[in-house]
């Protein structure tokens, strides 16, 4: 089953408003089995979307339009659809019974939202008061919510889910896998998810990067052929694996250092605290989390974790040596099973060609265990430097106590007898 989504409103194409319906519409469809081919907003002019509907009724089975259905000037949704079906309007007893019941005598100031074009059922609005009007034409079936988001998603999961299943009877649902990867490319995945498109030609697979982190999407009606995709992609790239629910590394941080009972302290430079910001979002951090020694200057770093000036003048803030003591320091300060440090140039100035802007070192590891210190190179401006050099540390982090492997293969390690 194909689908389109259109949504009505200036404000959606001057950016003053988030189109959130569209996204939650997209994903709750997809799930039903509906495969999305238009995603549009449109302007609150009666003839555009009066020609948009009609050449997406034309090519999909399913057309769902958000927005333009109050009572207001620029409300002309229903109108458009009332010329292209060259209908009349008429009032409604139930919508307006179900006003006046719901919002009292000020229901009779709503009367506007009664009047329906001519042979459009009606879905009562649960939280709301323009209905949701659903038209069949031909083949295909529309259906008008209003742009409200709460409004239209509790009509869509209360009203236009049952009724799509009584239209289209049982619908082919489609399911859903993901897999998280840290410290990994797209380019060094792609081949084989290839190798498994040919494999299993009724799945569809996604990559979608993001600083650092990489997320592949598995879709299908057969969920024996999606768990046999995952399991070759998971046991390919083993070491970079991370489980979480929401698919955040601080999430998968949050429920591995939990589950192993260990805790958990860190000393950031460059990231200002990022790190910490990111890991306590999330409700429960304080079960392993001790907290973030920010240490952005010198003086910081040699008074607080007993960073050596001779260190400091020798190799620089953003240096092997300057982590390592920033590691050693932690080690000594708190009571911490596991710490990162994390030095770097975020920008937009301070770079120089042997430390260019985005050159990042960090250290890691466990007391009395061994600790790794490695470096990167992160691009772009000063909070993409930021987010990406957090994200980095945390995707370093997870490997070295989820699987005891540095992912930063060849760096020289020492060991930690703190």
């Amino acid at each position: 089953m194909r689908c389109a989504l259109i949504a009505i409103g200036n404000e959606l194409l001057s950016g003053r408003v988030v189109n959130t319906n569209g996204a939650f519409l997209a994903k709750e469809l997809d799930q039903l089995g509906f495969s999305g081919t238009q995603h549009s907003a449109l302007p609150d002019e009666e003839k555009i979307v009066q020609k948009a509907v009609q050449e997406a009724l034309e090519q999909v089975d399913l057309v769902i339009v958000t927005g333009g259905l109050g009572s207001t000037l620029d409300d002309v949704t229903k109108q458009a659809v009332a010329h292209l079906f060259d209908v009349s309007f008429q009032y409604n007893a139930e919508v307006k019974e179900d006003l006046v019941k719901r919002y009292g005598e000020r229901g009779r100031l709503l009367e506007g939202y009664s009047l329906v074009p001519e042979g459009a059922q009606v879905l009562l609005n649960p939280v709301g008061a323009a209905p949701g009007l659903v038209f069949h034409r031909g083949n295909a079936l529309l259906i008008l919510l209003p742009g409200v988001p709460h409004e239209a998603q509790e009509l869509f999961k209360q009203r236009v889910v049952p009724y799509l299943h009584r239209h289209f009877g049982t619908l082919a649902k489609q399911f859903q896998e993901a897999v998280f990867f840290c410290k990994l490319s797209e380019n060094v995945v792609d081949p084989l998810l290839r190798e498994l498109s040919r494999e299993f030609p009724q799945l569809s697979f996604g990559i979608y990067p993001f600083h650092a982190t990489l997320r592949v999407e598995i879709k299908g009606r057969d969920q024996r052929e999606i768990f046999l995709a995952k399991q070759r992609l998971v046991a390919r790239f083993s070491l970079h694996v991370y489980e979480s629910v929401d698919g955040t590394i601080e999430r998968a941080i949050h429920q591995l250092f939990i589950d192993q009972k260990k805790t958990l302290a860190i000393a950031e430079s460059c990231t200002g605290g990022k790190i910490a910001e990111r890991l306590t979002s999330i409700g429960g951090a304080s079960t392993y989390f001790l907290g973030s020694i920010v240490c952005y200057s010198d003086a910081m770093k040699q008074n607080i974790l007993g960073v050596s000036e001779a260190t400091l003048r020798a190799h620089g803030a953003v240096s092997r040596e300057v982590v390592q003591e920033m590691l050693k320091g932690l080690f000594e300060k708190t009571e911490a099973d596991v710490a990162l440090a994390i030095s770097g140039i975020a920008g937009p100035t301070g770079g120089s060609p042997s430390k260019p802007i985005g050159t990042i070192w960090l250290a890691f590891g466990e007391r009395g265990g061994k600790s790794y210190s490695a470096t990167f190179q992160a691009f772009g401006d000063r909070y993409n430097i930021i987010f990406w050099g957090a994200n980095v540390a945390l995707g370093a982090l997870y490997c070295a106590v989820a699987y005891g492997k540095n992912l930063f293969s060849g760096e020289a390690l020492y060991t930690q007898t703190t």
